[in-house]
Parts: structure tokens; C-alpha cells; sequence
């Protein structure tokens, strides 16, 4: 029941957001030909002096992010969750994983979601032979319901639609990302399994 609601609303909710958009969407964009390469007329030109110069540049930004992500983390508690979690929409086509992870490996990606997928059957397979209702199954009827979804999208169409953010999120990175029913199922799916009662 649980995996079919999932299922059956994330597909609602994507179908209803691509028509009130229109096409008018946008693609994980994933990172070019490298730092300090830059193709040019078929060539590529470096330039070493220039290329280090960059890397110490991408270093210091690099650690002020961390600084800023962990002061951004230690001051959470002290914001107003409210405005945290206001959702806008934005329709968006993720080749990838989440943030557009292995999106140019999109074989294997599918090959490790259809055994992590057998794995979560096999699992509440198990969990239903007890004849009771646990917080396991739960936890791997939520990842189950939030992964097939997600599958069905990346075999149709080569691409999972995701539709909600949170830009007031004060951590950058979580406030960058979009997201769809589908993959709040498979967090809450993954909550239960932590804290379930072992």
C-alpha cells in the first residue's frame, strides 16, 4: 500500500507540474572540460601559470565554503525552521543521482539502482514473513515505493523529474538541490531504518 501511494502521487504530482510549466524546465548541469582547460577551435590551450592560480583560488574558496557550511550547521537550531523548510517549485530533469551524480554513467547507475531495488524486496520480503508490521518494513516499503518511482523515470526517459527546493535552507548545499516525493520517501525510508528498535 505504502509503495503503490508513493508511486502512484510522485507521478501525479510530475505530471501536473510539467503541464503547469510548460516545457519550461532546466538539466542537472554537470561540470565541463576541467579547471584551467579551455576548448578552443578543436584545441585545448593550458596554461600552467594561470591553472595554479586557479587551483589556489578554488582552494581558498573551497575552505571558506566548508567554514561557512559548518557555522551554517552550528547556528541551525537558532533560525526559524518555518521560513527553513518554505518550498518553491522548480521543475527540473536529473539525469543522475541526487545533484546530478554519475549522470554521464547512466548504465551503471541503473544497474546499482535495480540491485539496491532487489535487495529492498528481498528485504521486506523477509521483514512480512514476522506477520507483523515493523518500523523495518516500513523504512524498506518507503525506499521501495521512492526508488521504483525514480526507476521508472530513469528507464522511460533517461531522467528523474524532480520539482521541489528549499532555497531558504541556510546550509548552501541542501538549499541548491531539488527534490520530488519520491526521494522524501526514500528519507524517510532510510529515518526508519536508523531508528528503528533493534
Amino acid at each position: 500500500m505504502i509503495i503503490a501511494s508513493i508511486i502512484v502521487a510522485d507521478k501525479i504530482l510530475k505530471e501536473y507540474f510539467k503541464s503547469s510549466f510548460q516545457g519550461k524546465h532546466r538539466e542537472v548541469r554537470t561540470k565541463g572540460n576541467g579547471f584551467g582547460v579551455r576548448k578552443e577551435a578543436g584545441k585545448q590551450k593550458v596554461k600552467e601559470n594561470l591553472f595554479r592560480k586557479k587551483e589556489q583560488n578554488k582552494a581558498e574558496l573551497k575552505q571558506k565554503r566548508n567554514n561557512k557550511e559548518k557555522n551554517d550547521w552550528k547556528n541551525i537550531g537558532e533560525g526559524n525552521w518555518r521560513e527553513y523548510l518554505s518550498p518553491t517549485i522548480e521543475l527540473l530533469e536529473n539525469k543522475g543521482a541526487v545533484s546530478g551524480i554519475m549522470a554521464k554513467h547512466l548504465k551503471i547507475l541503473k544497474i546499482i539502482s535495480a540491485a539496491m531495488l532487489c535487495f529492498c524486496a528481498l528485504a521486506l520480503g523477509k521483514e512480512r514473513q514476522k506477520g507483523k508490521t515493523t518500523m523495518t518494513g516500513i523504512g524498506y516499503a518507503l525506499l521501495l515505493g521512492g526508488g521504483i518511482s525514480n526507476f521508472i523515470d530513469r528507464m522511460k526517459k533517461g531522467s528523474v523529474t524532480d520539482y521541489v527546493r528549499f532555497p531558504k535552507f541556510p546550509v548552501k548545499k541542501i538549499s541548491e538541490l531539488v527534490f520530488n516525493l519520491s526521494d522524501f520517501g526514500i528519507f524517510a525510508g532510510v529515518f526508519c531504518l536508523l531508528f528503528r528498535k533493534k
